[in-house]
């Protein structure tokens, strides 16, 4: 998989020239909080292997170890020294290590994807991947660390996921930490306070907008590599949730050229594509308005940078496991009972699946819909 200097790379669906649809959905389950808390502790959890002699080392090794790390190892390991000083800032106190996490926007709505709008279990075991990175953290350092998740729902305003989807989004997740956590580990913080502690920052977000898309029209190389590293995945955010299934199959695949496509489909194309660059300029200026202003520090003084979009500067994590490779809020998760682990896969990838899904959804859920699936053996 290639990395984006900006974000987590796109992962294709599976071949969209397959329209067979076999649904092999079984009887759904209903599962209560108890029932879940079970589940969740037979899945399979390495710990990492923790090496080296200064406690900053043996911090550093838990996100260079394959089951956490995210992304080329060079990434962390060519900035060894950097993380040991910044953790000694913590350390030297001995106080407890602040680390920030942009995550959990929204859940994508293209139904190709997913057909949820609030957290399910993907969530959940994205948050007890970070409480597990804290709690290997402790067993080093007494004092431990607390991870700071960014809700950065605010990048919806860009993309045009409706207002009301993200705050029921958000409100889910918040909901979702007081049930399953008791202690200080995660909390969550909506930067949409942007507007608040950053003055003008709409005014100031526009006015990059403008001027991304003007550098990109002028030639500007670095833009432009930026804009083509994001255009894909965010291409596949845009609201796609109106459209029927076998229009989107064929809308997003790339192996049919436009022009081959009905005309309402080309016109839909065509959409899409317009509000993507749009997008990606809004995304990006976002991004520089947000690191120029110091917006982050100013919420977590000497704030430590996790990333689920690896780049160098930043300790970049596998969101909920090694086996995965798609973002929770982009799909469905899946526990596969033959490997015991938890895996996410797009919808459409499973309706054309030959293996078997039970549905299987949360007793006092706040949305009616499977908060995860479980994938029978073929």
């Amino acid at each position: 998989m290639e990395y984006g200097i900006n974000i987590y790379p796109f992962k294709p669906f599976n071949d969209l020239a397959d329209k067979r649809l076999l649904d092999r959905f079984q009887e759904a389950k209903e599962i209560t909080l108890d029932d879940l808390k079970q589940t969740l502790a037979r899945v399979h959890n390495p710990p990492p292997q923790i090496s080296g002699s200064a406690i900053e080392e043996r911090i550093l090794s838990i996100f260079l170890d394959p089951n956490y790390l995210y992304g080329p190892d060079k990434y962390v390991s060519c900035c060894k020294d950097m993380w040991i000083k910044k953790f000694r800032r913590f350390t030297d106190k001995e106080k407890p290590l602040k680390f920030v996490l942009m995550a959990c926007p929204f859940k994508v709505p293209v139904p190709l994807k997913t057909l949820r709008v609030t957290v399910d279990m993907a969530e959940l075991l994205l948050i007890i991947r970070l409480r597990n990175i804290a709690k290997w953290i402790e067993t080093i350092y007494e004092p431990g660390a607390v991870i700071t998740i960014l809700a950065e729902g605010i990048l919806g305003e860009g993309i045009g996921v409706p207002i009301e989807d993200r705050t029921h989004y958000r409100e889910s997740l918040e909901r979702l930490l007081t049930l399953i956590q008791t202690d200080p580990y995660v909390s969550i913080h909506n930067i949409d306070d942007i507007h608040e502690v950053i003055p003008n920052f709409q005014s100031k977000w526009d006015e990059r907008t403008s001027s991304l898309r003007l550098l990109f029209n002028q030639g500007n190389t670095k833009v432009r590599s930026r804009f083509h590293c994001s255009f894909s995945s965010i291409y596949h955010m845009i609201p796609t949730r109106d459209l029927k299934v076998d229009y989107l199959m064929d809308i997003y695949n790339e192996k049919i050229p436009t022009e081959s496509l009905p005309e309402d489909q080309q016109i839909i194309r065509y959409r899409l594509n317009e509000a993507t660059i749009e997008a990606v300029y809004k995304y990006l200026a976002f991004l520089d308005v947000r690191d120029e202003t110091c917006y982050l520090e100013k919420i977590v003084p000497d704030y430590l940078k996790l990333t689920l979009s690896p780049k160098p500067l930043n300790l970049g994590i596998h969101p909920i496991n090694a086996h995965t490779d798609i973002l929770p809020h982009h799909a469905i998760p899946v526990y596969d009972l033959l490997f015991n682990h938890f895996t996410m896969k797009y919808l459409i990838d499973m309706r054309r699946s030959s293996s078997s899904f039970h549905p299987v959804y949360l007793v006092g859920d706040v949305e009616d819909a499977p908060f995860y699936y479980e994938q029978l053996e073929d």
